[in-house]
């Protein structure tokens, strides 16, 4: 089968940059809204887990360590989910989010850091 577009296929490395960028920032607004938005309310937040997921952020922007980062960041979220599912129960949408969100992790973990990052291929 043709592919529609095969000049894209030359700019494949730029798709690591956009995922672990937008997986980084996720992991970084969470780790805000947890430590900055939940302090003021004197909520018991998981400190170590939020810590631990800021620091992903930060490593997955840079692209540091990408796919250690990625194996970490995904027990995290499991963990999360687990956290949250206890407390509460978990919408489908919310399941959803999490099953994604580990299946780009995953892929990382395959494809690398990509363009743009501190990590080099051995």
């Amino acid at each position: 089968m043709l592919n529609a577009f095969p000049d894209l296929l030359s700019l494949s490395f730029i798709a690591p940059l956009v995922l672990r960028t937008i997986v980084g920032a996720y992991f970084l607004k969470e780790a805000y809204l947890k430590l900055i938005i939940d302090k003021k309310k004197k909520v018991n937040t998981y400190k170590v887990l939020t810590m631990i997921g800021l620091l992903g952020g930060i490593f997955l922007i840079t692209g540091f360590f990408t796919q250690i980062t990625s194996i970490i960041l995904i027990i995290i979220t499991i963990s999360n989910a687990i956290l949250i599912s206890q407390k509460r129960s978990l919408k489908w949408s919310e399941f959803d989010f999490y099953i994604l969100l580990i299946v780009v992790l995953i892929s990382l973990i395959f494809t690398g850091a990509g363009f743009y990052a501190l990590d080099l291929p051995l």
